[in-house]
């Protein structure tokens, strides 16, 4: 196991790539046979410092919730992060790229919780008692930590190091209703007017609730739970796209509306 000092220094070098939009050394190449948990313990220890800094926690993001991209990193469980307040944007916001390394932009669910989700949850219709409105949201990925170092490619436990590369958030405006079928929600991603993605919530192990299941029973190793007044994003069903300064991206839900933003 990484000890906290090693999670420390590693986190501190996250820190100073976010800050300087320089890309750091691949992790896993710095730690021998690293694990999914000594990945966790570096993400703790950026959260911890980012926390310590005044940032303001407002939930959590699920990552890799798709077959495809579980194969592309040779995995078989989603990953997870923290999301900070100053991450969040409205639709038809300007996002700077000055602070910003290999942005990708997604389609995907908010859901905010008006209940404590006990740990004992396990069904989809129990985890829904638990909601209080699902919103659709773009999420912007970015990485902290460089392709290759050395021959050595970056894998998952750098991106879980990474806080599951979290950037932002741009929320829709319109609510989903809870008995809308969830697992049906279609989006089309536009960058400058060009259809570059779509896909439907479904993509997202078979379901966007079973995300947040899985994101539920792990947190039994973590000690943690989904708390009343947190949102959750329940992982993209569309290929991540990248983004570039000059871009404009428009993601239509259909009927639960359409969300923009520019670069």
């Amino acid at each position: 196991m990484i000890s906290s000092t090693e999670a420390l220094r590693l986190a501190n070098d996250l820190e100073l790539a976010e800050q300087n939009a320089v890309q750091m050394p691949v992790i896993s190449a710095q730690i021998e046979k690293m694990s999914f948990q000594d990945a966790y313990a570096v993400q703790d220890a950026w959260v911890n410092l980012k926390t310590e800094k005044g940032g303001v926690r407002v939930g959590h993001k699920i990552g890799l919730t798709s077959v495809v991209m579980q194969r592309a990193f040779g995995i078989d469980e989603p990953d997870f992060g923290v999301l900070f307040q100053d991450m969040v944007y409205e639709s038809g916001a300007n996002i700077s790229v000055e602070s910003l390394i290999e942005p990708r932009i997604e389609a995907e669910l908010a859901f905010y919780f008006k209940k404590d989700v006990a740990l004992d949850v396990v069904d989809i219709n129990s985890l829904l008692a638990c909601v209080d409105y699902i919103v659709p949201c773009l999420e912007l990925i970015d990485f902290r930590v460089t392709a290759s170092t050395n021959g050595q490619s970056r894998v998952i436990v750098d991106t879980i190091s990474d806080n599951a590369a979290n950037c932002a958030i741009v929320l829709g405006d319109k609510k989903i209703p809870l008995e809308a079928d969830l697992a049906w929600i279609a989006a089309t991603l536009r960058k400058n007017g060009v259809l570059e993605a779509s896909g439907v919530s479904g993509a997202v192990l078979d379901h966007p609730v079973n995300s947040i299941l899985w994101l539920n029973q792990k947190y039994k190793e973590f000690g943690r739970t989904i708390k009343a007044g947190e949102m959750v994003l329940a992982g993209s069903f569309v290929s991540p796209i990248p983004v570039s300064k000059g871009d404009k991206i428009e993601v239509d839900y259909n009927q639960f509306g359409k969300i923009r933003c520019s670069f």
